[in-house]
């Protein structure tokens, strides 16, 4: 470790950062303590589930106003599905998310609303929900 006056002899700026935190901007340095007590961590999200999709439209997700991101994903080897935002899920109506590993990103405008869904097929066990 360089000792104070090596480090002097490559300018006082050099100097104070290492040997003064009364001229360190807040961020750096010896303040990191006080900066992460500004800006705390926020709280963690994001929620993976499994979900059954029946013929029978269902809820599958509530209304959420803070969701930022939001996947489905259909690994079902034949049983196609469909999702609807804020209303009743219909056989060939909303988004269809077809068997076989077919999924929906949304990433940026997010659904905020209940999110249903329905199957073509009378259970489909296979359907991956990630929201945060």
């Amino acid at each position: 470790m360089p000792n104070e006056d090596s480090v002097k002899d490559h300018g006082d700026v050099a100097a104070d950062i290492l040997y003064s935190s009364q001229n360190i901007p807040r961020g750096f340095g010896y303040q990191t303590s006080q900066m992460i007590a500004d800006n705390p961590m926020p709280p963690p999200r994001g929620n993976t589930q499994l979900a059954v999709i029946t013929n029978t439209s269902r809820p599958v997700l509530p209304a959420n106003p803070a969701r930022k991101f939001l996947l489905i994903q259909n690994s079902d080897p034949v049983g196609n599905i469909w999702v609807a935002f804020g209303i009743d899920a219909a056989l060939n109506f909303g988004v269809k998310i077809a068997s076989g590993g077919g999924a929906i990103l949304f990433d940026n405008n997010t659904p905020t609303s209940d999110v249903y869904a329905i199957g073509d097929i009378a259970a489909n066990p296979f359907i991956t929900i990630v929201d945060a």
